[in-house]
């Protein structure tokens, strides 16, 4: 999960960066779709 609140939401040394990630990469036989969610916040 990416934050969105913070200035540099997508961090390499996170778990999900350094790992699966890369899990993602290596493993493109297996890996057919990836979806991604995008939710933002609207403020008046």
């Amino acid at each position: 999960m990416l934050n969105g609140s913070i200035a540099t939401p997508f961090d390499t040394s996170s778990v999900f960066g350094k790992t699966e990630v890369k899990k993602l990469k290596l493993d493109s036989t297996n890996v057919t779709k990836l979806t991604v969610v995008l939710v933002t916040a609207t403020t008046p």
